[in-house]
Parts: structure tokens; C-alpha cells; sequence
């Protein structure tokens, strides 16, 4: 491909992929609405401590035994967990942050 094919495409999967996230969010905003406001909200609970961190740990596992097969596979991961450190502050203090403010007892959009 040309290098303006490349683009192209490469622009045409971002978007799909922006486009992905964001039905996939309002989809799972609609659906838990349903459930909060119906007989499912007994149903809600958030995972344990415990668990997510076995979890976190049997993933960890399970990556360390796919990625070590190959260096192209090493390679992702490094990178993968490179971005991972480098974004964690912008969610945790930008994302978050700005989520925790829609709490605050605003005179609109309640």
C-alpha cells in the first residue's frame, strides 16, 4: 500500500475503534440503568479484593507463558506495560477525578 493508503486505513480503524468503545459504553450505561432501576439491582456487586487480585496474578502468569515464546511477543508486552505505567496518572487523577466530580450536588444535569 501507499503511504497515503496506509493512513487511511489507519485513520478508518481508529475511528471504528472509537466508535467501538463508545456503543460499548453507552450499551453497558443503558443495561445497568435497566438493572438499577428494576429487580436486578440486588445483583450488583462490585468484585472483591481478593479476587481481582488473583486474577491480576493468574494474568500475569498467563502473559509471562505467552509472551516469553517470542521476542515480537515480548516486545508488545513491554510496550504494552510501558503505556499501562505512563497512562495510570492521567486516568486515575483525569478520568476519575473528573467521574467523582459528577457527584457533586450540581444544580444541573441530575
Amino acid at each position: 500500500l501507499t503511504e497515503s493508503q496506509r493512513f487511511a486505513v489507519r485513520s478508518v480503524l481508529a475511528a471504528e475503534s472509537q466508535n467501538l468503545m463508545l456503543e460499548t459504553r453507552r450499551w453497558n450505561a443503558q443495561l445497568l440503568e435497566r438493572m438499577v432501576a428494576g429487580n436486578d439491582r440486588d445483583k450488583l456487586r462490585e468484585f472483591s479484593p481478593e479476587l481481582l487480585t488473583i486474577m491480576g496474578n493468574k494474568a500475569g502468569e498467563v502473559l509471562a507463558e505467552t509472551m516469553s515464546t517470542d521476542a515480537a511477543s515480548e516486545a508488545v508486552l513491554t510496550d504494552y506495560l510501558s503505556y499501562r505505567r505512563q497512562s495510570y496518572r492521567e486516568v486515575y487523577y483525569g478520568a476519575s477525578g473528573f467521574m467523582k466530580s459528577r457527584e457533586l450536588p450540581f444544580s444541573f444535569g441530575r
